[in-house]
This record gives structure tokens, sequence and C-alpha cells, in this order.
């Protein structure tokens, strides 16, 4: 039972920077555990099935276990994803030392479409963890075209991660000791956020059978 004054806006405010403090934190530890590499995605999966819960009103209790649960189950699901992401990084970087040697409309038509690449796959990236916390059984083939399109279904989920990612990149180059404690959870606090006004919500208390949802019906009929 919350007193009266766990109630008040600036509580609020105070227990969601000391949890997203205290996941980045984790996040870093269990990222490392991983070997970086591969400890990434799981690490990262966690963060938002906690903020899920978060969201959803949760209480944040027993977090320790929960994320490292999720990370244990999610980490072999995740190493096609780890493949996927590395390479196409490498792909992408190599294409950039290609840049060094063009000139003229080549190399307009070229950043063009590197820019493109750029905005799609760091959508992609970001809306995965998201979808792939709420479906966590579902398709590769299912979770990437849903983390793809996911930002699309409505307007202000796309103007809320943009605008709001502009202002805290703002607000950390004001400001960069605060990238020590909220420098990657706060972004996906804020794509979490707006990724729970399209995606059913997690319950807040912690229940084994919540981590998996049915995938939307425009999904499943194949």
């Amino acid at each position: 039972m919350q007193v009266r004054w766990m109630n008040n806006h600036i509580y609020t405010v105070c227990d969601w920077l000391v949890k997203l403090a205290y996941l980045q934190f984790l996040w870093v530890l269990f990222t490392l555990a991983g070997g970086i590499v591969f400890g990434l995605f799981p690490s990262t999966a966690a963060v938002f099935h906690q903020l899920g819960r978060m969201i959803a009103g949760g209480t944040g209790r027993g977090m320790l276990p929960q994320f490292a649960g999720v990370w244990k189950t999610s980490f072999k699901r995740m190493i096609p994803f780890a493949l996927l992401f590395w390479s196409a990084l490498g792909v992408f970087s190599f294409n950039l030392l290609l840049l060094t040697q063009m000139q003229g409309m080549v190399l307009v038509f070229m950043m063009s479409g590197m820019a493109l690449t750029f905005l799609i796959g760091a959508q992609v990236f970001l809306f995965f963890f998201p979808v792939f916390a709420r479906y966590p059984d579902a398709l590769w083939q299912d979770l990437l075209r849903l983390a793809l399109f996911l930002p699309f279904t409505r307007i202000r989920i796309i103007a809320a991660v943009f605008f709001g990612s502009a202002l805290l990149a703002g607000m950390f180059y004001m400001a960069p000791v605060l990238i020590t404690f909220w420098g990657v959870t706060a972004f996906f606090a804020l794509t979490a956020w707006a990724a729970s006004w399209k995606l059913p919500r997690f319950h807040a208390d912690y229940e084994e059978a919540d981590t998996a949802a049915p995938l939307p019906h425009a999904l499943n009929a194949q």
C-alpha cells in the first residue's frame, strides 16, 4: 500500500530517475557479462521488459532477479539478431570507407542512400526491443516487420521519439555528466513509452504467464 505522498508527481519523477539509473547499471553489468558483442542484446531486451512493467504502474520490486531471468532466457534467442546487427554495421562501415573514393553526384547519391539506411536501421533497432519484450516467442520476420512499421501506425509515436530524442540529446550535450546515469535508459524509456501507445501493456506485477502476448491480427494472418 502506498502512502499519500508517494502519489506526488515529484516523487514519481524521482522514483523513475532512480530506477532508470539502476537499470542503466544493470544494462552495463549484464552487457559486459555477455561479452559485449552478444551481451548487448539480451541486456537491452531485459531493460525494455522492465520498462514495460514500470509504464504499466509496476513498483519495480525484485528488479534484479527479473532482469537476470529475462537476460538468461533471451540470450540464445538474441544471437541471430546480434549477428544480423553486427554484420549490417560492418557493411555500413565498409561503405563509409568507400565514400572517401567517390565524388560528384555519385557521392551525393551514396550519402543519401546511407543516411536513409541508417535511419531505417536505427528505427528497427530501437523498436525491435519493445516488440520483442511483448512477443518473445514470435517469428523473427514478424518481429522485424512489426518493429519497422510500428512507428508509422500513429504519427505521435514518430513525433514523440524524434522530438524527445532531440531534447534528450540537447540536455546531455549541455550536461554530459548525466550520460553516466541516464545516457542509455532515457532513450530506451522514451521508445518504450511511445511504443506502449500501440502495443498491449504488461501487467504491473510480475507474472510468468504475462511475458508473452498474442501477435496483432495483421501479423497472424499469414
